[in-house]
């Protein structure tokens, strides 16, 4: 009985430790452009990584876009524009982005990042 408490409560405090650094490092605030184009940068990778919804009737998502994002005066991420030949893969693109909440601190208000998604089956994005 004494061993079940010790490794009870060697679990809890795993559990509350991992939590935690969890916790403090979602909330990281980027120091720079770079660390914030990095976050952006992740932030499309998980939203373009999903399977395709199904309102798009024709799934051929081949080509290149490029995604411009800007930061507003009050912090909000905005997707700007989505360019590219592929009018399919461009609205995929613009409708994933727009169902992102992105916020940053208003010191980085004005700039503005552009990301090149390549789909061919797979998306991969690279910064340009």
């Amino acid at each position: 009985m004494k061993n079940f408490k010790i490794y009870l409560m060697a679990i809890l405090s795993a559990v509350i430790l991992l939590t935690g650094s969890i916790v403090k490092a979602e909330g990281e605030k980027p120091s720079n452009t770079s660390e914030l184009r990095v976050q952006i940068f992740s932030e499309l990778k998980d939203a373009l990584s999903g399977p395709i919804t199904l309102n798009f009737t024709d799934k051929n998502l081949n080509g290149e876009a490029y995604i411009t994002i800007k930061v507003e005066k009050n912090g909000k991420i905005d997707l700007k524009n989505v360019t590219g030949e592929n009018n399919v893969l461009n609205s995929m693109v613009a409708k994933r982005m727009s169902e992102k909440n992105l916020w940053t601190d208003t010191k980085f208000a004005g700039n503005e990042f552009t990301f090149k998604v390549c789909c061919k089956g797979i998306c991969k994005m690279k910064k340009v």
